[in-house]
This record gives C-alpha cells, structure tokens and sequence, in this order.
C-alpha cells in the first residue's frame, strides 16, 4: 500500500471501519482473524475519538514531497501498532470522558510529533516517535495528564540520538542483564558512547551512585555508577520489543 493511499484509507475509518481494515492489517503487518479485526476496529475508534484522523486528514491536505510524506507514513504506522498492542494487552474503556481542551491537546499533541517526523532522517527514530505516540496517546486516555510535561518529554525525546534513547531504555532497566553483582568492573569504555551518556545525565535521565563521579569518567564509565531517574523510566517507554535487534548493536 502506498503512503497516500494509507493516510486516505485512515480518515476513512470515519466512514467504514469495516471495509478498510483488512487492507490496514496487510500494510501493519498484523496477522488478520475475527480478534485482530476488532481489535483495530476499536483502535481506530480510539484514534479518531482523540482527533487523530484529523490531523492525517490536515496534513495529507499539505503540499508534501513524497519523501515526507513517507516519513509521516512511518510514524502514523508506528502510532497505530503501538495503539494496537497496548489495547490487545490491556484493553480500552470507551466511555473514557473527554473534554475539549484535552481532545484538543491530544490534536496538538499528534500534530506536533508528525510534525517533527518531517524533519528526522533515521526511519528506526521515525519509528520510535510513532511508537511513543501511541505509547503515551493510551496512557494518558487512562490518566490526569500534565500536559506541558507531554510536550516537554516528546520535545526531549526528538533532541536525544537514537543510541541515546536505547541508552536510556538500558538505564531505566539498570542494565538488566549486562551487571553481575560481583563486578564493579563493567563499563562503558568507548569515547563517543561516554559522551552521549554524559549528555543523558544533563537531561536528567540518570545521576551518580555517589555525588563525585569516579576519576576520570573520560577513560570509563562504570555501569554500576549510572542510576536511572523517573524521566528514564517514562521515556524508555519509546523502546519496545520491535527495537531487540537494535538494542542487541548498541549493546555490543
């Protein structure tokens, strides 16, 4: 399915939920069932009841070359997949209670992603904003959101290199499996790692162990020394199951 063809075939989920889902599945790469189909019927619900359907519609009305528009096929694809799992794994209450505002800082809110998406070269970080999209347009449908705190994260999210937000997922999980308790000695040895990591730490992603940083931190970085903060944690959630390949180079 071309890119095109996939963002009309989205702003027609407000007319026929139905017809269109099949070939959705086929361009998601989700096998199709009866299970499947209503799943993404009440995806697609979720999506338009948050005005997402809206914004497609806005920007697929715009004078794009066809490499962004690409671009905004990836996020949007990335989006619904994570919107997809998370209602397959936990379910969706449809009588959640929206307001304007909130409906309106969701469009926002998506708008403001696809908008960034325009502008980044790496599809696997297309990737990842379109999963942090969905991640957070379903956590915040099940919470009070902050939304100036929303906007600040997806804003973070876009500044950090895309090792930087496997880093972050690594950190969030304090390295699970690359730390054995009896060795301090695990560290990250290569230049340009330490300084993307030392970059994290600015962003208030992790802080030391101890309040002075072992010397000199330049020759090594001890795993052991970075503790993750609550900003990791939400962001890591940027980093799912479709990044292992990835997270297994970064961490080599």
């Amino acid at each position: 399915m071309d890119n095109k063809k996939l963002l009309i075939d989205l702003v027609d989920w407000t007319t026929d939920i139905v017809s269109v889902s099949t070939p959705l599945l086929n361009a998601l790469g989700i096998p199709i069932t009866p299970q499947s189909s209503i799943i993404f019927g009440k995806t697609a619900k979720f999506l338009m009841s948050l005005g997402f359907t809206e914004v497609v519609h806005d920007i697929n009305t715009r004078h794009l070359s066809s490499m962004q528009m690409e671009k905004v096929d990836d996020v949007t694809k990335a989006t619904i997949r994570a919107l997809y799992r998370k209602i397959e794994k936990k379910g969706w209450d449809e009588t959640h209670p929206e307001s304007d505002q909130y409906i309106q800082n969701a469009i926002e809110y998506a708008e403001d992603i696809l908008c960034k998406a325009m502008n980044e070269s790496r599809k696997k970080k297309r990737e990842v904003l379109g999963n942090y999209l969905g991640t957070t347009l379903y956590t915040i449908n099940i919470s009070k959101p902050n939304w100036e705190n929303i906007f600040y994260l997806s804003s973070l999210l876009d500044k950090l290199t895309l090792r930087q937000i496997v880093i972050t997922k690594l950190i969030a999980n304090h390295f699970e499996q690359l730390i054995d308790d009896k060795d301090d000695l695990n560290c990250i040895t290569n230049k340009v790692v330490i300084s993307e990591v030392k970059e994290l730490s600015i962003q208030n992603i992790w802080i030391g162990l101890i309040s002075r940083q072992p010397d000199p931190t330049y020759l090594a970085l001890p795993l052991k020394y970075i503790l993750p903060t609550d900003i990791a944690v939400e962001l890591s959630a940027a980093v799912d199951e479709v990044f292992h390949d990835y997270t297994d180079d970064v961490i080599n």
